[in-house]
């Protein structure tokens, strides 16, 4: 669904957010949520656009550092264009 200088980001069968090394294509780090079923794909950026069956959008940016964690809760995008479709 996005990739960065490093990994390639999917959507695993469980809908956990996976982080693959690009050049091993080995899994490196996975996402704990398991509810997020809809996912945008984004060539622009590493951030991840995603929903969940009731409807909560979210984004996530990748967190490269050690011992941090968290979600983006906000970013902006420019309204004339879809984010995701189902």
């Amino acid at each position: 669904v996005s990739f960065d200088d490093r990994h390639v980001y999917a959507v695993r069968n469980d809908n956990a957010l996976v982080a693959l090394d690009k050049e091993t294509g080995q899994e490196k780090f996975a996402s704990e949520r398991r509810d997020l079923t809809i996912f945008a794909t984004n060539q622009q950026s590493p951030i991840i656009y995603a929903a969940t069956e009731a409807g909560e959008i979210i984004a996530v940016r990748p967190v490269l550092r050690a011992g941090t964690s968290g979600q983006l809760v906000l970013a902006p995008i420019d309204a004339g264009e879809p984010i995701a479709m189902r």
